[in-house]
């Protein structure tokens, strides 16, 4: 079996490798931020009543919106990455309502 491309500019690390490190990265933010906003995306909201799924398409949305006005930039990073989480958040959320 070949070993995977490298990337040029990641020359020690296998593509199988960076993803591991993405994903155990990402999972240390998402446990941080759940914890950090006391699991908000799967409470009841204290204000208005919303469907928790739909409030999470809603913050999807809001992202998705911000890297379309900026572009994908260091300034868009970390939207990437809170992307990434509300997808996680919306596939619990999916699960959690059948």
């Amino acid at each position: 079996m070949r070993k995977p491309k490298k990337d040029s500019v990641v020359q020690e690390k296998t593509i199988e490798e960076m993803i591991t490190e993405e994903c155990i990265s990402l999972e240390s933010m998402l446990l941080i931020k759940n914890a950090a906003y006391n699991n908000s995306l799967h409470s009841e909201p204290p204000l208005f009543p919303i469907d928790k799924i739909t409030g999470i398409q809603a913050r999807i949305n809001d992202k998705l919106n911000r890297i379309k006005q900026v572009g994908l930039t260091e300034e868009t990073e970390d939207s990437v990455l809170d992307l990434i989480g509300y997808l996680i958040h919306l596939r619990i959320a999916l699960k959690l309502n059948k």
